[in-house]
């Protein structure tokens, strides 16, 4: 009998926080330097020093891909696209936080229903309660509303809902939240994160916290909401790297999807979870 080949594969890794963006991961926080943004240019390598040459060119992957080489040299690539859809080969890792009633990390192809994967697998909502929303993808995802969990979780569906697969977080609320209160939570986290190196996304996510922080007080106009997605449209097109981009993701997407929530925070309706946090109505 044939035995089966055994090999030893080793990936040095490195962990890193805190950088927001890929290129300023690779060229400026690796080597020790402040984590700014990094404009891509044809400029010759020769000016770096060696290491900075090495990470300039070190392909930067999640610990998720890695995992996957292993399988995949033991099995084959073509086992491996067996799995999940045509376009999303292979498993997920997805992680379900939030208000359900199994929370977890689950793996499963991808293609998976996100309906099924929050009723099947999770248990759905917790009793007495409706959902309300889903964010895919994490804090940069599209937050999307009930009507629309009927769809495959892999990146071509999930893009056409104008979010992303991302990391694989699936954050499902109930109807004990509020879209202004998760959306300026949001907004929060990414004016922390900023280089501050570009105006769009230094200023511009203080700003759109400030007008959203304004809609939840009560204090609101609809022009408010006009110059929330002028703003968020403007930093998807101008900042300079994929941070700026995201933060416009659930700030439009919750506009397009939850209108008519923010034109009750505008009409002063009472809202139970903005009126905790302090100044809401």
């Amino acid at each position: 009998m044939k035995a089966n080949p055994v090999f030893s594969l080793y990936i040095p890794t490195k962990l890193v926080f805190g950088c927001g963006e890929i290129k300023k991961l690779s060229s400026e926080k690796l080597p020790g330097k402040k984590a700014l943004v990094v404009i891509s240019s044809g400029t010759s390598m020769r000016k770096y020093g060696y290491l900075e040459r090495v990470l300039a060119q070190l392909r930067l992957n999640n610990v998720e891909t890695l995992a996957n080489i292993s399988v995949i040299f033991q099995n084959g690539w073509e086992w491996f696209r067996t799995i999940g859809t045509e376009n999303s080969p292979g498993t997920k890792l997805f992680t379900v936080c939030g208000n359900v009633k199994r929370r977890g990390v689950f793996e499963f192809p991808m293609g998976i229903n996100l309906k099924d994967l929050i009723y099947e697998v999770c248990g759905g909502m917790e009793d007495g309660h409706e959902l309300l929303a889903v964010q895919t993808g994490g804090a940069s995802g599209a937050i999307i509303n009930a009507s629309q969990i009927d769809m495959t979780l892999d990146i071509d569906q999930v893009s056409n809902s104008g979010g992303r697969l991302g990391c694989g977080t699936i954050l499902v609320m109930d109807d004990r939240n509020c879209i202004i209160d998760i959306v300026r939570n949001n907004l929060d986290f990414f004016r922390g994160e900023s280089c501050g190196k570009c105006t769009p996304c230094r200023e511009g996510g203080t700003r759109l916290y400030q007008l959203i922080t304004k809609i939840s007080q009560g204090k609101g106009t609809i022009k408010d909401i006009d110059t929330i997605q002028d703003l968020a449209d403007t930093m998807r097109l101008t900042a300079l790297c994929g941070l700026g981009h995201s933060t416009a993701v659930p700030v439009l997407s919750s506009i397009r999807n939850f209108y008519s929530c923010y034109l009750r925070h505008i009409d002063k309706e009472y809202c139970p979870v903005c009126s905790e946090e302090g100044e809401g109505i």
